[in-house]
């Protein structure tokens, strides 16, 4: 069938909407309601009809009703203002005919374990949604991110999830009641949630509503990691669970007035553009890239000595598409000659910004009008400067810089992008418009960008420098010299083991020693550079075996700017109850990770890419006689009596 969205036509950057015209999208037999006739699980239970009508999120947080064509006998829920499809039940009451679990146990079934069943608890509620959420569910494999946990504060972000028909579907997968302590924990949780975001007033009063599966590292600003099972879930990131990198409050953008200057050597006078200039006057091209943080792994580097920074685990990392002009078509626009060679007259630092910028298209010869008296420079001596929207209390804005030659070169795909994954750019990761440097340090890609300058030097901003350096262990704050040390451009070679992790704030992760350990993990490498291979060891690097790869991307070496997962299938030392498993990536250059965090430790808990490590804990059947085999005890069916009513 198609699924056919009647829908405004809106910009790119999701600007204002122009006349309504409808789209054909492709869809799948059924893709808009379902009868789930299988049985779900273990239960037998059966999910009634799905409507026909569901709700497309927009990334303008706006929604568009979807309707499917030539099916007949579905009804649709009632349009907005009309009474709610009837409430035949309550979800989330606690219920007399159903076992009693735990939060431990609730969070035992996150889709890792061996049956890979996937639970979720809504108030007192404990729901298997394993089938339902491979076939049913309208949303894919959204679902998957409450896995083993509360699904409330996702029902709180698309609350499309709160009508009648929503609960019933529901409560049909209801497997048990969660005791009351794991219910009070979910609920202080959700107050925490709930305290942070009413503290979040003045500069902060404005932020956009973000996705309960990220991992917060702080709320203001927020930064916030991906949840390490969903990152290797997907070759592309969802935008949504994308890591947020924020270094000060998001600002609030109006894509109508919005626009870009460009300025500086080489340009004869600043010219701005609209987003509309962006979009319409350039070729629009798409570079799948892969972003990192600079401070990812952080957290291995502050066990070794104490450093500076957001606690950063290892999923600062997310691979996106991302759609717009190249930089160097805008720059040239300008009129900067893309000759890295060409001599352009220098402009002092204050001139570019106090010029009165003309329009896109305007006449900008090279620059040199005043090359008798300018000094002058090549072009791959200077730099291209970048400032964001953001600004600190005083209102200086976040900037950045990259070297001119990297700016302007055909072969490093910098581009100004619009889009990520397809989608108008969301505002935590720079909407309207980004700048997207691949291969190099993510602080590198401002958001929320509106200016370019080419200068003779680096972005003077804090950031540039007096953060992300190449700090080495024999530096630390007592007096760095953070003005002379390297600005870091390039990333090394880097690879992480997603899966097995620990659970639960335990030390190791636990492993059935009957068998191999499945391994899942990234690599990546800064400068373009491909993957060659990625080694796993379960024994503490005494063996090896290399991981399959898998690269999505299509991307050739020298311009390899996606990264590569992989997996791997490792049998444990026999007779071993403690392990450590190991991984390292060699990229395309032979660079290879190196063995220890210590010798490369930096005082801003930067660079870390040493082998990544977990230590394991070997379940045999011996050790695990007295219980159940998977460990915990299962609500179906209580071996132990270790259900309990509350």
């Amino acid at each position: 069938g198609m699924l056919r969205v009647a829908a405004p036509r809106v910009a790119p950057w999701g600007g204002k909407a122009v006349p309504h015209a409808h789209r054909a999208l492709a869809a799948t037999p059924g893709a808009c309601h379902h009868r789930h006739h299988a049985s779900s699980g273990r239960h037998g239970l059966r999910a009634p009809w799905l409507p026909a009508t569901i709700l497309v999120a927009a990334a303008s947080a706006s929604a568009l009703v979807a309707t499917c064509d030539g099916e007949a006998g579905v009804e649709p829920p009632e349009e907005e203002g009309e009474e709610d499809h009837e409430q035949s039940v309550v979800p989330g009451m606690f219920r007399d005919d159903l076992p009693t679990v735990s939060l431990e146990e609730l969070q035992d079934h996150d889709g890792t374990g061996p049956d890979a069943s996937v639970w979720v608890a809504y108030g007192r509620g404990v729901y298997d949604v394993t089938e339902f959420a491979r076939g049913a569910h309208p949303g894919g494999d959204k679902i998957l991110l409450a896995a083993g946990g509360d699904i409330a504060p996702f029902w709180d972000l698309y609350a499309v999830h709160k009508t009648g028909w929503v609960y019933e579907v529901l409560e049909e997968l209801r497997v048990a009641n969660l005791d009351s302590l794991g219910a009070e924990r979910l609920a202080e949780a959700a107050r925490a949630r709930a305290a942070a975001a009413a503290a979040g007033g003045g500069v902060f009063a404005n932020e956009p509503a973000r996705s309960p599966a990220l991992e917060v590292r702080s709320q203001r600003p927020f930064n916030a990691e991906t949840p390490p099972g969903a990152l290797c879930a997907s070759f592309r990131t969802p935008s949504d669970e994308f890591y947020v990198r924020n270094h000060l409050a998001v600002p609030d953008v109006d894509p109508a007035t919005h626009v870009l200057t460009v300025e500086g050597s080489g340009i004869a006078s600043p010219v701005t553009f609209t987003l509309d200039d962006l979009a319409s006057n350039f070729e629009q091209v798409d570079v799948e890239v892969t972003l990192q943080c600079g401070g990812n792994r952080r957290r291995e580097m502050s066990r070794v000595r104490n450093v500076h920074g957001l606690d950063w685990d290892r999923a600062a990392i997310g691979n996106a598409v991302w759609r717009g002009p190249r930089l160097r078509d805008v720059l040239r626009a300008a009129g900067l000659p893309l000759d890295e060679d060409a001599v352009v007259s220098v402009q002092p630092a204050a001139a570019g910004a106090s010029a009165e910028a003309a329009p896109a298209g305007s006449p900008a010869g090279p620059g040199r009008a005043d090359a008798e008296t300018s000094p002058t420079k090549r072009l791959r001596d200077l730099h291209v400067q970048m400032e964001g929207a953001d600004t600190d209390e005083g209102g200086s804005p976040y900037g950045a810089s990259v070297p001119a030659w990297r700016a302007v070169s055909a072969e490093q795909d910098v581009v100004l992008a619009l889009q990520m994954n397809g989608e108008p750019m969301p505002r935590d990761h720079g909407f309207p418009l980004r700048a997207v440097v691949p291969g190099v340090v993510g602080s590198r890609s401002v958001k929320w960008l509106t200016r370019i300058r080419v200068a003779d030097e680096e972005s003077t901003s804090f950031w540039q420098r007096k953060d992300y350096k190449a700090l080495g262990p024999a530096t630390d704050w007592a007096s760095p010299d953070l003005e002379r040390a390297r600005s870091i451009q390039e990333m090394p070679v880097q690879a992480a083991v997603l899966r097995p992790l620990p659970r639960g704030g335990a030390e190791a992760a636990v492993v059935d020693g009957t068998r191999p350990v499945a391994v899942e993990g990234y690599a990546w490498s800064g400068g373009g550079r491909g993957i060659a291979r990625v080694d796993v060891s379960a024994d503490g690097g005494a063996t090896w075996q290399e991981a399959e790869l898998r690269d999505e991307s299509g991307q050739r070496d020298g311009r390899h700017w996606a990264w590569v997962l992989w997996h791997a299938s490792v049998p444990v030392p026999a007779g071993a109850d403690t392990t450590e498993l190991v991984a390292r990536a060699v990229d395309s250059s032979l660079n290879v990770q190196p063995e220890r965090v210590g010798p490369q430790w930096s005082a801003r808990g930067l660079l870390n890419n040493a082998w990544t490590r977990v230590p394991l804990t070997i379940r045999r059947p011996a050790a695990s006689a007295a219980g159940r085999d998977a460990g915990a005890p299962s609500a179906r069916a209580p071996a132990d009596g270790s259900m309990r009513r509350a």
